[in-house]
C-alpha cells in the first residue's frame, strides 16, 4: 500500500534557516492509502482533554496504526531531514478534520491553533481538491504565552493580528510536505470547505538530536 512512486524529484525551497521539501506524487497507489482512510474509522483525537471542544464545535479525528510497509517510507524521508521518526510504535498517524460550528470557528478574524513540534514535519495530503493547507507563523503578539497553558481542543482560535503568515504551504492530493515543525505552524482554513467534507492528511514526526 506504501510503495513509493519511482524516479521522486525532491523540491528544495529555504526559509528562516531550514529546508522546505516538497514531493509531488509520493505514493504509487494513494488511492489505496485514502481506500484505507476512509473505510477505517478515524478516532477522536484527546477526547477527555480537561474543556475539550472535540466532536462539538469541530471533529479531530486521528488513526494511529503501524505498518511494516511504511518503515521504507520513514526512511526515506529520514535520509532527507536527517533526523529520526518519533513515532516508531504507529508509524501511520491521521489527521481527519472537519468543521461543525461556523459562529465558535471564525477563520476570517482568526488562525486556528499555532504550534511546535518535534523537529521536522512532514505531511502528506489526500484531499483531492488543492488548496491552501499549511501555515508558517511568526508570533508578533506574544500570543503562545496565551496558549501554552491550553489546549488545541479547549482554546484552538488565535487572532490574526497576534500572528504573521511567513509561508503557506499548498495542498496537492498525493503531495508530501516537510518543514521544520520547530517553526510555529498550523492549519490554514479560508472557507467553508472542511464544513462541508474532512480535511484528510498522513503526518510523520522527526525529533531534532
Amino acid at each position: 500500500m506504501f510503495e513509493l512512486n519511482n524516479k521522486l524529484e525532491v523540491k528544495k525551497q529555504h526559509l528562516k534557516n531550514s529546508t522546505i521539501y516538497t514531493i509531488d506524487n509520493f505514493y504509487k497507489h494513494p488511492d489505496k492509502i485514502l481506500n484505507f482512510i476512509e473505510r477505517n474509522p478515524a478516532h477522536p483525537h484527546k477526547i477527555k482533554e480537561k474543556n475539550s471542544l472535540n466532536m462539538i464545535h469541530f471533529e479531530d479525528l486521528r488513526h494511529a496504526n503501524y505498518f511494516s510497509d511504511l518503515e521504507k517510507v520513514c526512511n526515506f524521508l529520514k535520509d532527507i531531514v536527517r533526523q529520526e521518526i518519533k513515532y516508531k510504535d504507529y508509524n501511520f498517524l491521521t489527521n481527519v478534520t472537519k468543521f461543525i460550528d461556523k459562529n465558535f470557528n471564525d477563520y476570517e478574524n482568526n488562525y486556528w491553533y499555532p504550534h511546535k513540534d518535534f523537529g521536522y514535519t512532514a505531511l502528506i495530503y489526500f484531499n483531492k481538491d488543492e488548496a491552501d493547507a499549511t501555515n508558517l507563523y511568526e508570533d508578533i503578539g506574544d500570543d503562545f504565552k496565551n496558549i501554552k497553558d491550553t489546549s488545541e481542543h479547549s482554546n484552538p482560535w488565535r487572532p490574526k493580528e497576534k500572528w504573521k503568515i511567513i509561508h503557506t504551504i499548498k495542498a496537492k492530493y498525493n503531495r508530501c510536505v516537510m518543514f521544520d515543525g520547530l517553526i510555529f505552524h498550523g492549519m490554514m482554513l479560508n472557507n467553508d470547505m472542511f464544513f462541508n467534507k474532512y480535511r484528510v492528511n498522513q503526518v510523520l514526526f522527526f525529533k531534532k538530536p
